[in-house]
């Protein structure tokens, strides 16, 4: 069984998510979040498979972050942010595959090198998830 948290701020995307990750036979959706705190709550102890993670959830800019500063203002930068919550939850003991989906494409090089491990923007065929789906089935 893949268990799976879909964190994402639009209702209407969990939603979408959720009946085309129900119609897999061995999917099953453990937490829907639409904060990073709720997010890091959940999977700390519910241990995913997937986490289907929102590149622009609302409150990403509120984790103070003081192991990491920027060299030239001394505050984290988004970016900054996003790879340390990628990466603590790469840490996690399930070692959960980590796929951000966004609105822009040229959001690629930015997810991947924060640590996602897949990037899915809005635009891309339903197939992209699917084969990550498949990517993990083959791992189990």
């Amino acid at each position: 069984m893949i268990r799976v948290i879909i964190a994402h701020q639009d209702s209407s995307i969990r939603l979408a998510l959720q009946l085309y990750l129900q119609a897999q036979p061995d999917l099953k959706i453990v937490s829907e979040v639409k904060r990073v705190g709720e997010l890091l709550r959940d999977a700390s102890f519910l241990e995913p498979d997937l986490i289907i993670l929102a590149w622009e959830l609302p409150d990403f800019g509120k984790f103070s972050l003081s192991s990491h500063q920027n060299k030239l203002t001394g505050t984290p930068s988004f970016s900054q942010i996003r790879g340390v919550v990628i990466q603590s939850l790469h840490n996690l003991p399930s070692n959960p595959l980590i796929v951000v989906t966004g609105q822009n494409q040229e959001d690629t090089f930015s997810v991947l090198y924060a640590g996602a491990d897949e990037y899915i923007y809005h635009g891309d065929e339903p197939s992209h998830l699917a084969n990550v789906i498949n990517s993990i089935r083959e791992k189990q």
